[in-house]
């Protein structure tokens, strides 16, 4: 049967909030890239999953039994009735305590799977996030304002890559496991961090000089996400202008809103 109600409906809605205690975890079980936990997290509730069913099926093959043995006391030699009858009634508890368990076992274990099912979305959206981004550029025309000339998209890739699919760094380095289930290193909670960065790009050789922009030069902004807060650019000058400059940064926290009911 299932592991206790407790522990197995909070095995993954405490996922997201819950604190890695090194002396309990398995090193080799960690994650720390969203496709890593993402593939992790969906090992595991194959897992349970494939446990509720392999009860089920049990319950139903014990039943099975129980049905037989009680056309047999029906239909059968006199002689066999009596310890057919203790046997009867010993299946009939026995079903009857497995029945209970499997309903006390099934809504928790329903939460568990659409918590976890939630939580593979969020890593699916913050890996594909992080391998998205746009950018843009401003010139300078006769009238001296600065209109936005070209918009231009980040190449995504494959769909695979922004599911994280083909990324061999993000293999965990041992299989999930209900024997070792007490190991399992809880999955990390991560934060999307926007980063807004711009530079002075030469095109010509009037451009970028002493932290200004000439008539041949542009100005690219680009937008991009990262799992990591960037540090805010604090100086701009002659010998830097035409680097990329972060000028702005944000904490999204695409887990806290999604998980207040479960707490």
């Amino acid at each position: 049967m299932l592991q206790s109600n407790v522990q197995f409906s909070l095995m993954l809605l405490a996922l997201p909030l819950a604190h890695v205690i090194a002396q309990d975890e398995d090193a080799t079980t960690k994650c720390t890239e969203a496709c890593g936990c993402k593939r992790r997290l969906a090992a595991r509730l194959h897992l349970y999953t494939a446990q509720f069913e392999t009860a089920v099926q049990k319950k139903a093959r014990n039943e099975l039994a129980s049905a037989k043995y009680a056309l047999a006391a029906h239909t059968g030699n006199l002689a066999l009735r009596e310890p057919l009858i203790t046997i009867i009634v010993a299946a009939t508890a026995m079903n009857s305590r497995c029945q209970a368990e499997l309903a006390a076992e099934f809504k928790p274990t329903l939460e568990a799977l659409e918590a976890g099912a939630q939580t593979i979305g969020i890593y699916v959206g913050i890996n594909a996030l992080t391998k998205v981004g746009c950018s843009f550029k401003t010139a300078p025309e006769a009238s001296d304002y600065l209109p936005i000339v070209q918009l231009t998209r980040k190449d995504v890739g494959t769909t695979s890559k922004l599911e994280g699919a083909e990324q061999p760094d993000c293999v965990p380095e041992k299989a999930s496991s209900m024997v070792t289930e007490d190991t399992e290193a809880l999955l990390v909670t991560m934060k999307l961090h926007s980063k807004v960065t711009a530079k002075c790009q030469a095109t010509g050789s009037n451009t970028c000089f002493n932290a200004q922009m000439g008539s041949s030069g542009n100005t690219r902004i680009n937008l991009a996400y990262e799992t990591t807060k960037p540090e805010i650019s604090t100086n701009c000058d002659a010998g830097t202008h035409s680097a990329n400059h972060v000028l702005s940064t944000n904490e999204i926290d695409l887990k806290k809103r999604q998980f207040q009911r479960h707490q």
